[in-house]
């Protein structure tokens, strides 16, 4: 049986449609399944059904955890996760436009916004936004000129000055932590880095990979991330609290991503570094001491040996002296009891020998030595 060019056209194409509609229908088969999958009830399948579109409010300036890019799209490590979260809940989502984070909790107190993509609970925020389970934690940094030392006892150092984002949970973790702390509270990350980068405070205090970012991104060679505090943002999904069964599937979602895709998501937006940088002048100051203590050793270890050499030399010139003092001392006591032409006994040494032997007391010894 033989094909005309027209008809083994016409089959192929059957066969390319075929094989489109079998896959259209698989993975339409897969998102129908994926809110039964992560166990969401009747009524949350039926809320979300009639909800179809959810506005998340996004914090436009903490990339690169939250944020949005040039053309108003959601950006950062929470895209990717809402991303999923989309799948999941089978809804559609779309940005308000937000100016800044106090805009952000303005818009969520207003009821308008469905869902903020990353926050941290409190008990005040609790009065109008309901919380999941944190899906995302990140230390508190602190940024300095690379010509200061952050060490935390400054965080309550007299006159030192930390900038904050107004408004950041932050502050009350700080101000818990550190009652003494003098904190000045900014618009933003810009306006942050500059008061550093000015010098018109010691250091600003933010969420890590956050603040290591707007570094980079605002190409301020002079600061650098210098500490982290035993603080951190315990970030969660939150919903408008008037819409109780949306905060339940949310949380039903955030528990059923996948901790190895989870994983691959931090691994694709964290790479930050912390700048160990020394304390030169410490290190100066050090080396100071060192080498004095050294140099004193060493001139007083000279002096000793002097000392020493000195004192052994005197002592060996008065084993002389001594020795030459015994030798004349003898030659004395000699040339007092002999004659000094004869060399024989004089009357001195006969008189002393008679009294010597009639008092009976007579050394043979000493006689014959002398």
């Amino acid at each position: 049986m033989y094909i005309n060019v027209s008809q083994k056209k016409y089959a192929q194409g059957l066969l390319f449609h075929l094989f489109a509609g079998w896959l259209l229908l698989a993975m339409s088969s897969a998102f129908a399944q994926s809110a039964e999958d992560i166990g969401l009830t009747p009524a949350e399948r039926a809320y979300l059904k009639s909800k179809k579109i959810l506005r998340v409010c996004v914090d436009p300036d903490r990339l690169p955890f939250d944020g949005v890019d040039a053309n108003g799209q959601h950006d950062g490590l929470s895209k990717d996760y809402f991303e999923i979260f989309s799948d999941m809940l089978g809804v559609g989502m779309v940005l308000p436009d937000v100016q800044d984070w106090n805009d952000l909790i303005s818009k969520a107190k207003a009821r308008e916004c469905d869902v903020v993509s990353q926050i941290n609970a409190s008990a005040e925020r609790r009065s109008y936004l309901d919380f999941t389970t944190p899906y995302f934690y990140l230390p508190l940094a602190v940024v300095t000129r690379y010509d200061r030392i952050f060490v935390e006892e400054s965080l309550e150092g007299a006159g030192t000055q930390f900038a904050v984002i107004k408004g950041d949970i932050a502050i009350e973790k700080l101000r818990q932590r550190y009652p003494r702390i003098v904190l000045v509270e900014v618009k933003n990350n810009i306006q942050a880095m500059e008061l550093v980068y000015d010098g018109k405070v010691f250091g600003y205090i933010g969420a890590q990979g956050a603040v290591a970012f707007a570094i980079q991104s605002l190409d301020l060679n002079k600061l650098a991330v210098t500490g982290s505090l035993p603080l951190r943002y315990e970030l969660s999904v939150a919903t408008r609290n008037d819409e109780p069964l949306l905060g339940s599937a949310f949380e039903k979602a955030v528990r059923h991503i996948d901790p190895k895709e989870a994983q691959s998501i931090r691994d694709k937006w964290i790479a930050i570094t912390i700048e160990k940088i020394t304390d030169y002048t410490l290190l100066w100051l050090t080396l100071l001491v060192l080498g004095t203590v050294l140099i004193v050793s060493l001139y007083w270890n000279r002096r000793l040996a002097r000392a020493k050499k000195t004192i052994l030399d005197t002592l060996n010139d008065l084993h002389d002296v001594k020795v030459q003092l015994e030798e004349q001392n003898r030659l004395f006591k000699r040339q007092s009891i002999t004659d000094a032409l004869t060399g024989i006994y004089n009357r001195l040494k006969l008189d002393e020998d008679r009294v010597i032997v009639k008092s009976g007391v007579w050394d043979q010894a000493a006689f014959l030595s002398d």
